[in-house]
């Protein structure tokens, strides 16, 4: 605490402010109801090894964090927020014993800091716009499809209603 107070700098003169930032509203009755009513029944079937969840998050990398501390008479401005960006689709199971490698989706084909990598612990592929694409998923599907059947197992696998994914998938038959 010493330099702190060597330099006027105390406690209450800093506060977090809130640089930007966005919320989306979740109907929590809705969600509730489906947790209860729902989803016992679709899992019934299914050892917890065998309940998948798979979704995809941006990595804005160069994007500066939305929240500072400061001085309290000190403004915060908002400046241009970096869109650079990768996509990381993350998939595991429900007991977490199996999680897949990630799939990061980017930019360049061929990025400069992948030029002496022979290896890596995930996949990479590249759009425009380092998005999910519909091709991209199902293709990551596939390869999940053809693991599960060559072990003889059934799964199911929870996603979101992003446009890039199928709204039914059945790949392999039914019971």
């Amino acid at each position: 605490m010493w330099r702190f107070n060597e330099y006027s700098v105390s406690e209450k003169s800093h506060v977090g402010k809130t640089v930007s930032g966005e919320s989306e509203d979740v109907d929590c009755e809705t969600v509730d109801d489906w947790i209860q009513n729902q989803l016992p029944d679709l899992i019934k079937e299914y050892e917890q090894k065998d309940i998948f969840n798979a979704d995809e998050t941006g990595l804005f990398y160069n994007l500066l964090p939305s929240k500072t501390y400061s001085i309290k008479s000190d403004m915060c401005h908002n400046g241009k927020k970096s869109k650079v960006r990768l996509t990381v689709l993350l998939c595991a199971n429900e007991d977490g014993s199996e999680k897949l490698p990630p799939l990061i989706i980017g930019k360049s084909k061929r990025p400069r800091c992948f030029k002496n990598v022979k290896t890596l612990p995930t996949k990479y592929i590249s759009n425009k716009r380092s998005w999910m694409t519909r091709s991209f998923f199902i293709n990551c599907l596939k390869g999940l499809d053809d693991k599960i059947r060559k072990q003889k197992r059934r799964i199911i696998l929870f996603i979101d209603q992003c446009p890039a994914h199928p709204s039914v998938l059945r790949t392999s038959p039914q019971k």
